[in-house]
Protein backbone atom coordinates (compact mmCIF):
# COMPACT_ATOMS: atom_id res chain seq x y z
CA UNK A 1 0.00 0.00 0.00
CA UNK A 2 2.94 2.58 0.88
CA UNK A 3 4.69 1.74 -2.35
CA UNK A 4 1.79 2.31 -4.41
CA UNK A 5 1.21 5.73 -2.70
CA UNK A 6 4.82 6.71 -3.44
CA UNK A 7 4.30 5.67 -7.20
CA UNK A 8 1.14 7.84 -7.43
CA UNK A 9 2.64 10.87 -5.19
CA UNK A 10 5.58 10.75 -7.75
CA UNK A 11 3.42 10.44 -10.77
CA UNK A 12 1.56 13.30 -9.29
CA UNK A 13 4.89 15.54 -9.15
CA UNK A 14 5.39 14.49 -13.07
CA UNK A 15 7.65 11.58 -12.77
CA UNK A 16 7.55 9.16 -15.42
CA UNK A 17 6.75 5.42 -14.40
CA UNK A 18 8.98 3.49 -17.86
CA UNK A 19 8.60 -0.01 -17.84
CA UNK A 20 10.56 -0.53 -21.03
CA UNK A 21 14.28 -1.32 -20.56
CA UNK A 22 15.23 -2.61 -23.54
CA UNK A 23 18.56 -4.75 -24.16
CA UNK A 24 20.58 -1.41 -25.57
CA UNK A 25 19.37 0.43 -21.98
CA UNK A 26 20.66 -2.30 -19.74
CA UNK A 27 23.94 -2.20 -21.83
CA UNK A 28 24.13 1.27 -21.51
CA UNK A 29 23.71 0.89 -17.66
CA UNK A 30 26.31 -1.45 -17.95
CA UNK A 31 28.93 0.79 -20.25
CA UNK A 32 28.26 3.54 -17.53
CA UNK A 33 29.09 1.40 -14.49
CA UNK A 34 32.32 0.46 -15.99
CA UNK A 35 33.22 3.94 -17.00
CA UNK A 36 32.42 5.93 -14.40
CA UNK A 37 32.71 3.38 -11.09
CA UNK A 38 29.13 4.76 -9.78
CA UNK A 39 26.58 3.25 -8.21
CA UNK A 40 24.22 1.23 -10.50
CA UNK A 41 21.38 3.48 -9.28
CA UNK A 42 23.48 6.74 -9.82
CA UNK A 43 23.90 4.86 -14.04
CA UNK A 44 20.11 4.21 -14.36
CA UNK A 45 19.41 7.89 -13.90
CA UNK A 46 22.41 8.99 -16.20
CA UNK A 47 21.17 6.09 -18.85
CA UNK A 48 17.73 7.48 -18.57
CA UNK A 49 19.23 10.78 -18.81
CA UNK A 50 20.81 10.01 -22.41
CA UNK A 51 18.26 7.89 -23.50
CA UNK A 52 15.32 10.74 -22.79
CA UNK A 53 17.24 13.49 -23.96
CA UNK A 54 17.10 15.02 -20.65
CA UNK A 55 18.60 16.79 -17.47
CA UNK A 56 20.23 14.95 -14.95
CA UNK A 57 19.15 16.80 -11.69
CA UNK A 58 20.84 15.86 -8.46
CA UNK A 59 22.63 16.79 -5.23
CA UNK A 60 25.28 14.24 -5.78
CA UNK A 61 28.16 16.01 -6.17
CA UNK A 62 30.84 13.67 -5.19
CA UNK A 63 28.97 11.20 -7.44
CA UNK A 64 28.65 12.97 -10.95
CA UNK A 65 31.68 16.14 -10.39
CA UNK A 66 33.90 14.36 -12.50
CA UNK A 67 30.82 13.35 -15.59
CA UNK A 68 29.59 16.56 -15.26
CA UNK A 69 33.27 18.39 -15.49
CA UNK A 70 33.70 16.59 -19.01
CA UNK A 71 30.53 18.75 -20.21
CA UNK A 72 29.33 15.22 -22.00
CA UNK A 73 26.10 14.84 -20.41
CA UNK A 74 23.95 17.48 -18.84
CA UNK A 75 23.75 16.98 -15.14
CA UNK A 76 22.25 20.40 -12.79
CA UNK A 77 23.49 20.64 -9.20
CA UNK A 78 20.91 21.79 -6.90
CA UNK A 79 23.02 22.24 -3.56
Amino acid sequence: TEANAAVADLEADGVEVREDLSPAFWKRVGDLKVAYRISLADCFALALTIETGGELVTSARHEFGKIAAQGIYPITFIR
